[in-house]
């Protein structure tokens, strides 16, 4: 049986100077399941965490030869009247909501219970901030985070699809 060495990771409140390891784990971490033939460009919102997620982002780290290294994050942030409007019928409640986004753990320390660490404090902190419920999309190729959402609680809403892709919406009832 191949196991992973058990690692010390914590999970901390996102600051200014870790933009560059941010831009460094999305590079090696390709979303929904894909592989890159290339990094790509960082998103607009991870690009400006202080603007898009100004108390709900979190990272990951370990320690190692360097000093401190990221490998994983994730961001959270109560859902707007505008983006209420984007969201599927399915998931408009009267409500206060707030959104995950950006679970993402470097690829090297998957299955290590990094992943279930961030989406637990993004749940916290949508407790901590009044929201009655939070949501979370992904696509239905990650089995292993839909099982991981599944396991914390989490209860499929719908689907819907962007571009090629089929996403799966869940919400957590806080």
């Amino acid at each position: 049986m191949d196991r992973k060495q058990a690692i010390r990771v914590d999970v901390r409140a996102f600051e200014p100077t870790d933009q560059e390891r941010v831009r460094w784990l999305f590079a090696r971490t390709p979303p929904w399941g894909r592989t890159y033939p290339r990094p790509e460009p960082l998103p607009a919102d991870l690009e400006q965490i202080p603007t898009f997620y100004p108390a709900g982002c979190f990272v990951a780290v370990e320690d190692d030869q360097a000093g401190e290294a990221i490998v994983g994050l994730v961001a959270v942030a109560a859902v707007d009247a505008t983006e209420k409007g984007q969201l599927p019928q399915f998931l408009k409640p009267a409500s206060k909501l707030s959104r995950i986004h950006w679970v993402s753990v470097a690829p090297e320390r998957w299955r290590l219970g990094i992943g279930r660490r961030l989406t637990e404090t993004a749940i916290e902190w949508s407790r901590t901030n009044d929201c009655r419920a939070t949501i979370l999309e992904t696509t239905v190729q990650q089995e292993g985070p839909i099982a991981l959402y599944e396991a914390l609680g989490f209860v499929e809403k719908g689907r819907t699809t962007l571009g090629r892709y089929q996403q799966v919406w869940f919400e957590l009832v806080l």
